[in-house]
């Protein structure tokens, strides 16, 4: 065998090793995500929302730093090794949301082009793993009809969509492994769902739109730092989309970043957002919709009491 076959071979041998590690390495973390159930839903000193809580004065995510710093670095570090063995993030979730026509068909009635969804997904393992009631979001892109009405639906950068928007997948979401337009019918495996509506004039939502669809096929970004944008996490698309909306930010970990919990709460003080509703899934059938009481209950519930200052 020649010398750079020798070498080839080293190689290869060296990266296989590394691969399963890595493997081993997740393994043995999912298994300890698994066995500790997630984090807890109802922090230990929360008492209740007070009766006149303010809307407009409403804040959360203290505290983000939930896990130890090496648990959570190391989750981050293996998280797309992890992930992808973890079968119950690929299988159907049992989210209340899940299945219900009647529910989806309702928030996709409400929905405007550019609005924010942000999802709520206890019901499964998973999502009991991120801090905050809320663990996902994504953009509302819209029907091509909306988008007709708005004027995007032959704008050059919506044009390489129409088979995408077509076959019903209106709604564009960073999740591993990339950004992609997704259906609803997918993305509503989940318990909850807010609506949120950015201030923006109907130009600076379709230069959003431009924004946020110009970046499909961007990497996911595991370790939830928006210094960066060359990956995005789900929050930092609506981020890059929109950037003349001041989004809250935590610093979780030394990295800054928007929580989804942050932007609900933003939109229920009405900074930048408008609050639209809440539509929240039963156990069996139905749904209801709601204001923004039972979301600050829910959101205040995991956070707790916020500090004095």
């Amino acid at each position: 065998m020649s010398a750079l076959k020798k070498t080839l071979a080293r190689r290869t041998r060296a990266k296989q090793m590394k691969d399963r590690l890595m493997r081993q390495i997740a393994l043995f973390t999912l298994a300890l995500w698994l066995a500790g159930c997630g984090l807890p839903q109802v922090h230990r000193d929360y008492a209740g929302l007070p009766p006149d809580a303010d809307p407009q004065t409403f804040t959360c995510c203290h505290d983000p730093e939930r896990w130890p710093e090496p648990i959570a670095n190391l989750s981050l570090a293996i998280a797309p090794v992890a992930l992808e063995l973890n079968p119950l993030d690929t299988a159907e979730t049992p989210g209340t949301l899940t299945g219900k026509d009647e529910a989806h068909a309702h928030i996709v009635n409400t929905a405007r082009p550019l609005d924010l969804l942000l999802f709520a997904n206890k019901t499964y393992i998973g999502g009991r793993f991120v801090p905050g009631r809320f663990t996902h979001s994504a953009i509302y892109l819209g029907t091509e009809a909306e988008l007709r009405k708005i004027g995007l639906w032959n704008d050059p950068a919506i044009r390489p969509l129409h088979d995408d928007i077509r076959a019903g997948r209106i709604i564009l979401e960073a999740f591993r492994p990339v950004v992609r337009m997704i259906e609803p019918a997918k993305i509503l495996q989940t318990d909850a769902v807010a609506i949120l509506r950015p201030k923006l004039s109907i130009a600076k939502r379709r230069e959003a739109a431009r924004r946020g669809v110009s970046r499909l096929g961007v990497p996911f970004d595991y370790w939830f730092d928006n210094r960066t944008t060359e990956d995005l996490a789900c929050t930092e698309l609506i981020e890059y989309a929109m950037p003349w909306i001041t989004f809250d930010e935590t610093i979780a970990y030394g990295r800054p970043a928007v929580m989804p919990d942050a932007m609900v709460a933003q939109g229920i003080r009405g900074e930048g957002l408008t609050f639209v509703e809440h539509v929240r899934g039963v156990k069996g059938a139905g749904f209801v919709v709601e204001g923004k009481r039972p979301v600050m209950e829910d959101i205040a519930a995991f956070w707790g009491p916020v500090p004095e200052a």
